[in-house]
């Protein structure tokens, strides 16, 4: 492609436009002086000018040249020039008029410009001498600055030639009854504010005071008479709101350079920090099988009294299963120490039964464990389950999301987690609430407004369509998310909230910070909170991030699989925690008399324990895995399992114990609870990735073979979640895994 081709140019603009602006520039353009600048004028007078320049520019016909003007009919606008041009306010501007005065006119421009005398002699000169003036001073200025910095120029000509003042809207809201104005306004009648086609001129004066009907009281403060504030014909209170909030936050310089997104993912070491269950400190445990084989040996509940109970570390982390997704997606087999088994066992769905009364309840299952090392094994599953919250408890709300679609979203396998998450906000959708999303990377776009539950079809669809790319303009998205929550009253639902979920934000100058900023704070001065959603994972906190939310009455959620993420966008829904039961604590107690031997299946120690405790949110659950060897006798009472857990609400404790018998024992796999079939397979699918001891000899081939012979029930094979965890077995073993 060559330079000169008008394609080169189109590109040569996009890619400008992603040029980042040094901090603070626009800032210190907007603060200088229009005229009497001295020391600017000596800073410009020795910059060098381009080698051939002024013989270029001398070569430039003045009038006539049609070639020159079909070129620059090509020449793509910045969106929305027009409609900011369209708000100058021409007319009695002097402190312009002083500016322009002081410009010096260089000599062969006015050779030229009396070559235009009999043009201007009979035009009205005052006016006709001020544009050649305002375009002589705007030529200067792009000359100077550069082509790189045409955005910042372009805000900065709005500045001066609008002399910084505020528009002003007049609006006596007592007397407003209607949305279409009406005569509270006034009009400048003027012919040039009455043109088919063009929006009308809108003046304030002086003794105005501007209010709207939104309890917008003091946002939009009283200004001199002159300025103006462009509005199409027929316009609406909701038009007068929106046009004025986007001038007050500015324009939407926020973006990162396209390139950092566009570099693809930085190749990192494992995320997963092992969290496992710290082994007792007794010589009854075996060592030895535990730093041979990193698993954890079976022990005997007869060896030593302090063996006969087991604490399960609870936890519905799924990091290691998505990492492991991840890497087959890509090709690639997990690493052993990437995989744990815990974290595998969390990622179903197994469906168990709600409590009837408590917040959370015991769910266990036992049967035999086919696929085991060790000859007449079974299995024993304790799961907990909390209660879901009924959506009638509460009023309807908004919430809209502010949804990052930069190409770094596609990375680490963010953008899957944050369709599933989205998917599980849309099926707890109460009767009355609404869901808006805007999306942005290089701009922005309400990609649904004020959906309903009714709406999800619709809702599922536009989520499907959306693909991560691009940078990150953080600054028009959060500016489009709180123009559509304010654009609802205040009395239509209970709450109204913006939800920025996100990867984190490239670094921004104190400009774009004080914009964002005031964006925030407009956006919660009328009601409305920010709560942030980080996808990072970044174990440090991220400043900006968290002064966004401190700016907007919120906090920021850490997330870093699709649970997590689900959970924040609906605390951000209903605008209370999610929690049923805090503190929840799990263990299990095996009788001697009819247990020879077990072994959790999966928390292997690690740098960290995991937590013993853990906060269970609505319809969230966890589950427990153990591997028993039952004595050849007819004892009944096999363990016993003990649930303790706090009412968030008072801090009340509270405690629950569930009996295993030998009588919920399954004769075979085909015959065990649904809940314990899935768990089988896919635990076994985890430790033979791990190459566990406790598998020997068994392979991917031997976990399939259950699904593909449908020894399986046809029920559990409909699970969403095990449908997925299908797909990951198959890809697993056609690359070649164990």
């Amino acid at each position: 492609m060559s330079i000169s081709d008008p394609q080169h140019d189109r590109w040569l603009n996009e890619r400008l436009r992603d040029v980042r602006l040094p901090a603070g520039l626009l800032l210190r353009l907007r603060q200088i002086a229009s005229g009497d600048d001295e020391q600017l004028d000596r800073a410009l007078c020795d910059v060098p000018l381009p080698e051939g320049l002024l013989a270029r520019l001398k070569g430039i016909p003045a009038t006539g040249d049609e070639r020159l003007d079909e070129r620059l009919r090509d020449v793509p606008l910045p969106v929305g020039l027009i409609e900011q041009l369209k708000g100058i306010a021409i007319a009695s501007d002097e402190d312009l008029d002083e500016a322009v005065r002081d410009v010096p006119i260089p000599d062969e421009l006015v050779a030229e410009l009396k070559k235009i005398g009999p043009v201007l002699r009979w035009a009205q000169p005052r006016r006709r001498m001020r544009r050649v003036a305002d375009m002589v001073l705007t030529a200067s200025l792009l000359l100077m600055i550069g082509g790189s910095y045409l955005g910042a120029m372009a805000s900065l000509m709005m500045d001066t030639l609008s002399g910084n003042r505020r528009p002003v809207v007049a609006v006596r809201s007592p007397h407003v009854k209607a949305e279409i104005v009406r005569e509270d306004f006034a009009f400048d009648l003027s012919p040039r504010s009455v043109t088919p086609g063009r929006p009308k001129q809108l003046f304030g004066t002086p003794e105005m005071r501007t209010e709207l009907a939104w309890q917008f009281d003091g946002i939009l403060p009283p200004g001199p008479q002159g300025a103006a504030f462009s509005l199409p014909v027929g316009f609406s209170l909701e038009d007068i709101n929106t046009n004025y909030m986007l001038y007050r936050w500015g324009g939407s310089l926020f973006a990162s350079p396209g390139e950092f997104d566009m570099i693809g993912p930085i190749q990192t070491v494992s995320a997963i920090v092992p969290r496992g269950s710290e082994p007792p400190a007794i010589g009854q445990f075996d060592w030895k099988f535990y730093r041979q084989h990193r698993v954890l040996p079976f022990v005997s509940p007869a060896a030593e009294p302090s063996l006969r109970t087991s604490t399960v570390p609870l936890g519905a982390d799924t990091h290691s299963y998505d990492l492991v997704q991840r890497r087959l997606a890509a090709g690639k087999l997990p690493d052993v120490e990437d995989v744990r088994v815990e974290d595998f066992a969390a990622a179903i769905n197994y469906h168990f039964a709600p409590p009837r009364r408590d917040a959370v309840g015991i769910r266990t299952a036992a049967g035999p464990s086919p696929l085991s090392a060790h000859k007449g094994a079974h299995l024993i599953q304790v799961g907990v389950q909390a209660a879901e919250m009924p959506s009638d408890m509460r009023p309807g709300a908004h919430l809209t999301v502010a949804l990052d679609v930069s190409a770094s979203m596609g990375w680490q396998g963010r953008w899957a987690m944050t369709q599933q998450a989205l998917r599980g906000l849309i099926r707890r959708l109460g009767p009355h609430d609404r869901l808006s999303i805007v999306t942005f990377s290089d701009k922005a776009e309400r990609l649904i407004e004020n959906l309903t539950a009714k709406d999800s079809d619709e809702i599922l669809a536009a989520i499907d369509t959306l693909k991560p790319g691009n940078s990150t303009n953080v600054g028009a998205g959060l500016a489009s998310a709180c123009l559509l929550a304010m654009e609802g009253a205040p009395g239509r639902d209970s709450s109204r909230r913006v939800v920025l979920l996100t990867d984190g934000l490239p670094r921004l100058s104190n400009s774009a910070s004080a914009r964002i900023k005031q964006i925030v704070s407009d956006a919660h001065s009328d009601g409305i909170t920010l709560e942030v959603i980080d996808l990072s994972g970044d174990l440090k906190p991220d400043e900006q991030l968290n002064q966004l939310a401190r700016d907007g009455g919120g906090a920021v959620h850490p997330a870093t699989t699709a649970n997590q993420v689900r959970w924040a966008l609906l605390e951000g829904l209903t605008g209370r925690s999610e929690v049923v039961a805090s503190k929840v604590h799990l263990k299990v107690r095996f009788f001697p008399e009819a247990v020879a031997m077990y072994r959790l299946i999966g928390h292997e120690p690690g740098i960290k324990t995991g937590s013993l405790e853990v906060d269970l949110r609505a319809g969230q659950s966890t589950t427990g895995l153990f591997e028993v060897v039952l004595r050849p006798n007819q004892v009944n009472r096999v363990a016993e399992a003990e649930l303790t857990w706090l009412d968030p609400r008072d801090g009340r404790l509270h405690r629950r114990t569930q009996p295993i018998s030998r009588l919920q024992f399954a004769a075979t796999y085909r015959e065990a609870p649904l809940s314990l079939q899935a768990a089988t397979l896919v635990a076994a699918t985890a430790e033979i990735l791990r190459g566990s001891k406790h598998v020997q000899g068994k392979t991917l081939d031997d976990v399939l073979q259950f699904i593909h012979t449908e020894q399986i029930s046809p029920k559990v094979l409909n699970w969403p979640s095990f449908r997925r965890f299908q797909t990951l077995a198959e890809a697993a073993q056609r690359l070649g895994g164990l």
